[in-house]
């Protein structure tokens, strides 16, 4: 089984977050064009985000919150359980929303998607500094991703 280290697991939390926030910083500015410019544009980067998300889903959920739950303390065991299941809200959340403007006429219903991306980009923004405060301290003084006391 393999024992990440801690500040690799924090180097890999961070890339995942800024490759997320890189595409929807990209769709944002997109949303800013003429619809008809950028409708397929904006459908690349809506799928790359889902991507994305699963991606850092799984990442979070093998190297940070099992291992957590399964060698930490039974006080980090109850935080990393309650993050994983906090953070596959969110993650669920994105995907609702992938789904529901790909199924959608976007240049039609313009308006509605520029706020429903714009609103989510914020949502985003703050739900990722939210994570990466939570997975600091529920690392905190752990050397090994897998060795957790």
């Amino acid at each position: 089984m393999t024992r990440m280290i801690t500040s690799e697991a924090f180097a890999q939390l961070h890339r995942h977050q800024a490759a997320i926030l890189e595409t929807f910083g990209h769709a944002i500015r997109l949303v800013e064009g003429e619809p008809q410019l950028v409708q397929r544009s904006l459908s690349i980067a809506r799928w790359t985000l889902a991507q994305q998300s699963r991606e850092y889903q799984l990442f979070k959920r093998t190297e940070i919150f099992e291992p957590t739950i399964r060698y930490g303390s039974a006080e980090r065991a109850s935080q990393a359980s309650e993050l994983m299941w906090l953070c596959t809200g969110r993650h669920e959340a994105l995907i609702d929303y992938v789904r529901h403007w790909t199924s959608r006429d976007v240049v039609g219903e313009w308006v509605m998607f520029k706020a429903a991306t714009c609103e989510l980009a914020v949502t985003l923004r703050q739900a990722l500094a939210q994570e990466r405060k939570d997975i600091t301290g529920l690392l905190a003084g752990c050397a090994r991703t897998r060795q957790l006391g």
